[in-house]
């Protein structure tokens, strides 16, 4: 079930953090991020509806995937937005991951190509309170050692979102405060935190009456 971006649980204890014992593990899927992280097991299953895989595997410092929605199937899932739920999977070693994935996905094993494009959205790395200039030339560094400098762009993904996703302006029309600065990305968030919370009411294929004649 995909429930808490922080992994806490108030009815059977918040799993511990292995990376951090201090801090929340984050969630929803924290029991699975905990137990890879933890070493008590390869690879474990999670639910991912806006970040309940990625999250987690962030926290708790092991690899975590969430592929695209319904390419595996979410039978035995209790559902809380069934239009986001997806289902994912941690794992600490990159060759148990893969594997995990050929097998979830039913790929054929082939030759890995290598990435053409790797973008980097700057206006995320700002949102961070660690300086973005630290964190983007980590990220910089790493991609043109492996793939070259040419694979790599740079991009303002509120601007992207903005101008594929019109509708998120009606997000942004109820700004806090009157602050003219809310941002796509902040009425993205706000629209997924609608769709996680009221997902499982949302109708997504209406049956529409026939009008009378």
């Amino acid at each position: 079930m995909a429930y808490s971006i922080h992994g806490e649980n108030k009815h059977f204890g918040t799993p511990t953090n292995p990376a951090a014992s201090d801090r929340v593990p984050g969630g929803c899927s924290s029991g699975s991020a905990v137990a890879v992280a933890g070493g008590m097991v390869d690879f474990a299953l999670g639910i991912d509806s806006i970040g309940g895989v990625r999250v987690p595997g962030g926290y708790c410092g092991v690899l975590a995937f969430r592929p695209s929605h319904a390419v595996i199937s979410n039978s035995g899932v209790i559902p809380v937005a069934p239009s986001l739920d997806t289902i994912g999977w941690f794992a600490k070693d990159p060759i148990v991951l893969r594997r995990v994935g050929h097998l979830l996905l039913k790929l054929s094993y082939t030759d890995i190509r290598l990435p053409r494009h790797f973008y980097i959205a700057d206006d995320c790395f700002e949102i961070s309170k660690i300086p973005a200039r630290r964190l983007t030339q980590v990220v910089t560094k790493s991609v043109e050692k492996l793939y070259g400098r040419q694979v790599l762009s740079h991009v303002n993904l509120g601007n992207y979102l903005a101008s594929k996703i019109p509708s998120l302006r009606n997000y942004s029309n109820g700004q806090k405060n009157g602050d003219s600065k809310f941002s796509s990305l902040q009425a993205l968030s706000s629209a997924m935190q609608l769709l996680h919370k009221y997902g499982s009411c949302i109708i997504t294929d209406p049956i529409v009456p026939k009008k009378r004649k």
